[in-house]
């Protein structure tokens, strides 16, 4: 076995002639060091492929050169279970999604408890995130009350991961972990999230109609259509306060972004209407949208939910597409993509790139006449795959509140 030298000072590598890792041979690291006798020692340390690396490695080293020196190992060590309620006492003073944080540290530490922070490698928590793909959750259908038995998604276990990455982050901050974070080795396939639902004109307009008349009219219904005539977060909406709007001017100042930037922004005239329709409360900072007792809203779930159904949109329609409907609807009458963006709120073009291949639905129609030109000239055949123009009409993703 040939071991080859790495950047750091005893830390060593060799590569596997059979196994491989993100197309190259998966190399395993190895230390060596003089213990407290001054014998030399070599020591496995693990796979690249299990989240080993030369940095984790060098660390190792380090912890076996402080005993043979004679310090006091892991002297910044605690339990994983310590760890947790450390950071859990933490998230809920600076996090509103404490409640979720909490959530998913208390299963690291179900798994991990008894052990020490400084005994937590990369594949103990790869092998926490596999552990969570096979887990199935209840799930709730907020209008029939059906419950049925889901898998998570690949996009909450990484949510898991940065729960995880954050608290080690935060120990490391208290200088109470003085270790390489553990977490940042773990790397989670990409998953699709570039999903783009909106609403057809059929749907587009029952949604109106329900939103705008009934039970609905001021119970909720104008928060759903400021949201489909602004495009603005659903946390955004549910945070509008009138100090911030400025009904002459038709603009609106968005704090507390997802960015951590200011910017205001400007309503049409449908989304001032609604504004103009709304009780106004003499209080000066008043929420605008308020919930039960005036409090700020935590989610309109159930009453999405009723929503959809009463408009028969389809079920998987979130509240977060019609945020996707209002880009959609900028694309389709020819706005630019820059200008999206900044309507969006967005932090950089970049984001708003989903939205670049939206099909104008002129250039549809033009598609339309050359298929029904060629049809009147024979078989009627027009050389299209009905499964080719399927693939073409449907090539669009899914997408959380992130963007």
């Amino acid at each position: 076995m040939k071991l080859y030298s790495t950047s750091s000072t005893g830390v060593y590598y060799y590569e596997s002639s059979s196994k491989r890792y993100r197309g190259k041979p998966d190399r395993c690291f190895y230390i060596k060091y003089y213990n407290k006798n001054n014998q030399q020692k070599q020591e496995k340390v693990g796979w690249a492929s299990e989240g080993c690396s030369v940095a984790f490695a060098a660390q190792i080293r380090n912890e076996r050169l402080s005993v043979a020196r004679g310090h006091a190992a892991g002297t910044h060590d605690m339990s994983v279970s310590a760890a947790v309620e450390k950071y859990k006492e933490y998230t809920k003073t600076h996090n509103k999604s404490w409640e979720e944080d909490w959530q998913r540290v208390a299963s690291f530490d179900q798994m991990f408890g008894t052990m020490y922070l400084s005994e937590i490698r990369p594949n103990h928590i790869d092998s926490y995130l596999n552990a969570l793909r096979q887990k199935k959750i209840k799930k709730k259908d907020k209008v029939t009350g059906v419950v049925s038995e889901v898998f998570i998604t690949e996009c909450t276990v990484k949510h898991y991961l940065t729960i995880i990455k954050r608290m080690f982050s935060y120990l490391t901050e208290l200088e109470m972990y003085d270790r390489v974070n553990p977490a940042k080795a773990v790397k989670i396939k990409k998953y699709d999230n570039t999903i783009v639902e909106w609403l057809i004109p059929e749907e587009l307009e029952r949604f109106i109609n329900v939103c705008s008349s009934g039970k609905y009219k001021m119970h909720g219904g104008e928060l759903m259509l400021f949201a489909l005539y602004t495009g603005l977060r659903r946390s955004s909406v549910f945070r509008m306060r009138w100090c911030d709007v400025d009904l002459a001017k038709q603009t609106y100042t968005l704090k507390n972004q997802k960015n951590g930037k200011v910017t205001t922004i400007y309503m049409s005239t449908k989304a001032v209407q609604i504004l103009q329709r709304l009780p106004r409360s003499s209080q000066y900072d008043a929420l605008i949208f308020p919930g039960l007792n005036g409090r700020e809203r935590v989610n309109i779930d159930t009453l999405w939910a009723r929503v959809k159904k009463d408009a028969g949109i389809r079920p998987h329609f979130r509240f977060h597409d019609l945020r996707h409907n209002f880009a959609t609807m900028l694309r389709e009458e020819g706005v630019d993509l820059d200008v999206v963006s900044k309507m969006l709120s967005h932090s950089s073009v970049t984001v708003t790139q989903r939205y670049a291949h939206i099909k104008d639905r002129r250039l549809q129609s033009a598609a339309q006449s050359v298929d029904a030109m060629f049809s009147r000239g024979g078989s009627g055949d027009t050389g299209v795959h009905p499964d080719t123009q399927k693939a073409a009409d449907s090539d669009f993703d899914n997408d959380g509140e992130g963007d």
